[in-house]
């Protein structure tokens, strides 16, 4: 908080009328009342002078501080006799910065120019580097020259005093403190407020003015030239507010026109730092008046006070530790390091006196081992949640029940959710669950976006718990308004963005039933709309026109009249609307219906069918599949379980980046689970890069799907054979490290003897030896996704190749885990280190699941279909014949074949609708053959298409980069054009027998090896990926081309082809392209400080072993 007091000294004994002026100890009694409930405080005229040492007020405001907690002060100094005589100095500067946390460093600047009053005080500026946690931030307070007499040209001084402002600024946060934010306050009296006339405004009114004065532009210009510096009182309010009270009586007639009480003389402006661990909250940034009841003054100074709330980015990893501003933890601290730096410094001198060269081998050893510590030591407590964390449900887990199976072959559950009472999830509906979030974390982030500006995006803004709840209810209330009725339909077409979740909210609070449709296909979005026949379509603009018409020119199949528009109208909107004779509102308006005509929610039934899901079979046919909130609930509870076995537990501290679209249910619930417990959800922006967006919002879980990171992977090899061929090899032996160190982690906690004393040392220091790699080597690559991940969790049926999952897990410092997703049903299954005892364990059941035996190869292979059963598992399908083949006694069945491991997990091998015959009785699944084949350097994407009883053929997208690469070293071609280069015979031949190269290491049988391949040069649709009929369709006549171009003169099918040597893509470490798309770099310092600790200690070890082999027997 930043306050002009205006206590001048000598002028405590005098009563005068007017605001902010005498009564002295009354206003100061005043103040203290407030004073408790800041951490900073920047005050100005709070002078204190030597000469007057009993007309001062400081010295008690000082002593009223410590008592409220505020221990650490910093002021100017105080004027000597010199200073009085030589410089006409009486006074100090009158500021103070009272802080509850401790300062690092301070500083001080008196202002040479001063005139008038001011002459006789120091004004200037102080500072201080304050600590906050493990932050800092660096507080700046000053006070300019007043405006008096017509005498001086006091803004040609006010100009001077923010030349040195400046140049005090810039010589304080240099250097290193150049990534530390810094705030700056106080009194500039300079007015930011252009308005005329001031004598005909009410004295009583509080004048905001949009403009912006001349002098406030100067100030700013002055402050910092680059105008990347935020004045959070003109962001909060979008205008100049006035910080000075009005008038309560007139002193003189001509201040009657020359007096502004209307003025903005006080300012708090933040910077942010380069790491953005500290940020100013611009919700919070507020003007407070100070207004005081029964007093002989209405406000407790001349100025009002400028407060805002300055936000830690605190890490997730430690929900349940000890904060850094407890007693405890700053005391176990400097004892621990104290009782180190003793024991070391008492071995060195006992060493040094013995002798003298082992002397210098224990101080190399010592400093490194503190520079090691140091530096290991923030990393390694954050990660060390994570061993607790599985060491926790580890004894949670229900293993037993895994291998143990009735007659009827079901599997029960690993884990499963015991709600706490009166906890998260408890709740009878969705709604319900949000508002018990509402309630606990109110003022918490909840939602967040990025504003657009002229450049394009500017960092994100968040609304609250309370801002959300707000707004639904508005919003749900304005669609009642409307003339809906519970169980009426909703439509919502839109990206994701805040608005989406709060349409479904509402829709969830009154009633209705949500239909999330996807935007792109018009004839899609024409079939759901026929399908669903709502009352009413809430979309983003994107949408509005083709959404209009499409009613308009189908009114038979699409009954629905009224469109809600997350955005404003514009002119082409409305004007297509009026024709098409539909009622388009804007949001707001709908808000400001609920604002005005507010209506109570609708408690929904746990029975009562919440949304409708559309989803796509492998024959294209459309599905609907109503959830209810007990449904829905019951899949959020799932994924709470999921996370649970895969050793990382949920808190309201999470953060989540949405960019999956939301309109599918994986994203849906993951959303819906976040709002659910307290957490923080972000959005990602069209106009930004995902690691961007990342980098700022830090996610602690990534859920995705494993054609997201293929393309980082492929990346990575490119610079990797970019590097040099000592980094090359150096990185490789690390990376063998780092998995032969998992490798013994597995194998350690899978023992049987596990629990032994020395086992468990064993196993504790080989996870800390794995931390301590990841920091040196990999951290550099995880900071790209915030540097605080806990987890991966992918949506791949456990089809993740094994090698891609690694890469995952070691450059990103997290582990990595797969889960099994239907729409049907949510999460079902996923992979667990926790439980895993082998490698290649597969996926544990989440909900009672069972396979169904079918006929030929599979059953004979001891395959069959999944069924699954539970309270998270849909009834029936919304008008559909299959209702009974598909919910056969409470069971659904999935139509996907899988097999039981001997550990009681689960392989999931593909669809039934999707099997891929090439040989007669020979069957291929497609999507786990295309993630044998994603690790070839070539692929992009790959998709495998044939005909019943025909060769295997393959679709590929290649990967332009490593094509261009090939194009290069091949020189034959000199224009790198993709139209050009992906009809050469020789690229499509190299590609084809890369890809049987990777067959026949990865053991595929014949008929699974592609025998012909087709480039396509734009990356195919994952929908279209899931519909292999629309993909037969799609590529029929190039698929009878390939197979024409396959046959020889006897009509026969080429076989295996044999290669004569092997095909290296990424060898020649000269590449002129810059093929990274995130900075992948080496950090050698931090290896040579590995090394130099480990040769220390080896050497150390040499010297006391050859020392011994010295000394006669």
């Amino acid at each position: 908080m930043s306050l002009n007091l205006n206590l001048l000294p000598g002028l405590s004994l005098v009563k005068v009328s007017s605001p902010g002026h005498g009564y002295e100890v009354q206003r100061l009694e005043q103040f203290l009342q407030f004073l408790p409930k800041y951490h900073i405080v920047l005050l100005q005229e709070v002078f204190s002078t030597p000469h007057l040492p009993y007309l001062c007020l400081q010295k008690a405001l000082l002593s009223h501080a410590k008592k409220a907690g505020f221990h650490y002060v910093l002021r100017g100094d105080q004027p000597t006799l010199y200073d009085l005589v030589a410089h006409k100095k009486w006074t100090d500067s009158g500021l103070l910065i009272l802080s509850k946390y401790p300062f690092v460093d301070t500083g001080y600047k008196i202002f040479k120019d001063c005139a008038h009053y001011d002459a006789g005080a120091s004004k200037g500026v102080i500072w201080a580097r304050i600590k906050i946690d493990d932050f800092c931030v660096n507080v700046f307070n000053c006070h300019l020259q007043a405006t008096h007499a017509k005498k001086y040209d006091y803004n040609q001084i006010r100009q001077k005093q923010l030349t040195a402002l400046r140049r005090f600024i810039l010589k304080k946060i240099s250097g290193e403190n150049a990534k530390q934010p810094w705030l700056l306050g106080g009194d500039f009296n300079v007015d930011a407020l252009k308005v005329k006339n001031t004598a005909l405004f009410d004295l009583h009114d509080k004048v905001q003015s949009e403009q912006e004065s001349d002098d406030y532009k100067t100030m700013m210009n002055y402050i910092d030239p680059t105008n990347k510096i935020k004045d959070l009182l003109k962001i909060k309010y979008g205008c100049h507010p006035s910080t000075r009270p009005p008038r309560e009586a007139i002193n003189s007639i001509l201040s009657i026109f020359h007096h502004k009480s209307f003025q903005r003389l006080d300012y708090l402006f933040f910077m942010d730092g380069k790491k953005r661990n500290l940020e100013a909250k611009i919700e919070s940034s507020v003007v407070v008046p100070f207004e005081v009841k029964n007093q002989p003054f209405a406000y407790i100074s001349d100025h009002y006070g400028i407060q805002t709330e300055l936000q830690l980015d605190n890490p997730v990893q430690k929900p349940l530790s000890i904060p850094p501003q407890s007693p405890i933890s700053k005391k176990s601290k400097p004892t621990f390091w104290s009782w180190f730096l003793f024991i070391s410094l008492t071995l060195f001198c006992g060493v040094a006196f013995l002798q003298y060269f082992s002397s210098f081998i224990v101080f190399a050893w010592v400093v490194s081992a503190l520079v090691f510590i140091l530096n290991l030591n923030k990393y390694k407590d954050t990660n060390r949640e994570r061993v607790k964390e599985k060491e926790y449900f580890k004894e949670k887990l229900n293993l037993a029940g895994l291998k143990q199976s009735n007659p009827s072959g079901i599997r029960k559950p690993v884990i499963s959710f015991v709600p706490s009472k009166n906890g998260a999830l408890t709740k009878p509906n969705i709604f319900q669950n949000f508002k018990w979030s509402v309630d606990n974390y109110s003022h918490r982030n909840c939602l967040g976006y990025r504003l657009k500006n002229n450049e394009g995006v500017s960092k994100y803004h968040w609304l609250t718990y309370d801002t959300i709840f707000r707004r639904t209810k508005n919003f749900g209330s304005g669609l009642v308004n409307l003339g809906l009725l519970p169980k009426d339909k909703v439509v919502i077409v839109s990206e994701n963005r805040p608005e989406w979740v709060i349409s479904d909210l509402a829709c969830f609070a009154y009633g209705f039933i949500t239909v999330p449709v996807a935007q792109g296909d018009l004839d899609l979005i024409k079939k759901l709309l026929t399908a669903s026949k709502p009352k009413l379509i809430v979309c983003s603009s994107a949408v509005t026109i083709n959404i209009l018409n499409l009613v308009s020119h189908y009114p038979e199949d699409i009954t629905c009249k009224i469109v809600v528009q997350m955005e404003a109208l514009d002119y082409a909107e409305y004007t297509v609307a009026e024709k098409a004779n539909l009622k388009l509102i804007p949001s707001d308006f709908v808000e400001q219906s609920g604002v005005l005509d507010p209506k109570p929610p609708y408690c929904s039934q746990p029975d009562d069918v919440a949304t409708l899901m559309f989803s796509r079979q492998a024959t294209s046919l459309l599905k609907c599949i109503p959830i209810t909130h007990k449904t829905l609930i019951q899949m959020l509870r799932n994924l709470v379980s999921a996370h649970n076995v895969c050793g990382t537990t949920l808190t309201h501290f999470d953060v989540h980046l949405s960019w999956f679209p939301i309109c599918r249910l994986y994203e849906r619930i993951i959303v819906l689970l976040y709002i659910s417990i307290g957490a923080s959800v972000a959005f990602t922006s069209t106009n930004s890069p995902y690691f961007s967006d990342a980098g700022e919002v830090r996610p602690s879980v990534i859920y995705c799907v494993p054609n997201s990171f293929l393309k980082i992977y492929g990346t990575f090899k490119l610079a990797v054979a970019s590097w040099s061929p000592f980094h090359q090899y150096f990185f490789r032996r690390l990376y063998q490290f780092r998995k032969y160190l998992q490798y013994l982690i597995q194998k350690r906690s899978g023992d049987p003897d596990s629990q032994l004393k020395l086992n468990k040392l064993i196993i504790k220091f080989l996870v800390d030896t794995a931390y301590l790699t990841d920091y040196l080597i990999f951290s550099r690559f995880s900071a790209n996704l915030g540097g605080r991940v806990r987890l991966i969790l992918v949506s791949s049926r456990g089809h993740l190749s094994e090698g891609h999952k690694e890469f995952l897990q070691f450059i990103f410092c997290c582990p990595v885990e797969q889960c099994y997703m239907r729409t049907e049903a949510g999460i079902i299954a996923c992979t667990s280190a926790i439980v895993a005892k082998s490698k290649y364990s597969g996926l544990y059941p989440l909900c009672k699941m069972k396979l169904l035996p079918t006929m030929g190869e599979f059953g004979d292979k001891g395959c069959g279909e999944i069924c699954v059963a539970g309270e998270n598992v849909v009834q029936y399908y919304w008008i559909s014949s299959e209702n009974f083949e598909r919910f056969p006694n409470g069971w659904y069945r999935t139509k996907e074949i899988g097999k039981w491991n001997n550990d009681g997990s689960l392989s999931v091998f593909g669809h039934l609708e999707e099997v891929l015959e090439p040989e007669a009785g020979k069957y291929v699944f497609p999507r786990q053959t295309e993630f044998a084949y994603s690790d070839s350097d070539f692929v992009h994407q790959i998709i495998l298409v044939c005909l019943p009883k025909k060769p295997l053929l393959a679709v590929v997208v290649p990967d332009f980069e490593v094509v261009h690469r090939w194009a290069k070293e091949n020189k034959e071609y000199i224009l790198h054009d993709p139209k050009v280069i992906y009809k050469s015979k020789q690229l499509i031949q190299a590609i084809c027998e890369d890809l049987q190269q990777i067959a026949q290491a990865k053991g595929l049988q014949e008929h699974q090896e592609v025998k012909a391949v087709y480039l396509e040069k734009e990356e195919i649709p994952e929908m279209m990926v899931l519909q292999r009929a629309t993909l037969l369709k799609r590529y029929e006549k190039i698929m009878l081309e390939m197979y024409n171009a396959l046959r020889i003169s006897n009509e026969e099918y080429v076989t295996r082809p044999t290669r004569s040597k092997s095909i290296t893509i990424v060898q020649n470490a000269e590449w002129e392209s810059n093929l990274l798309t995130i900075p992948f770099q080496f950090n050698f310092v931090r290896v040579l400080v590995l090394c130099s600790v480990f040769t220390s200690i080896a050497a150390s070890i040499a010297w006391e072993l050859w020392q011994q082999n010295q000394i006669p027997t």
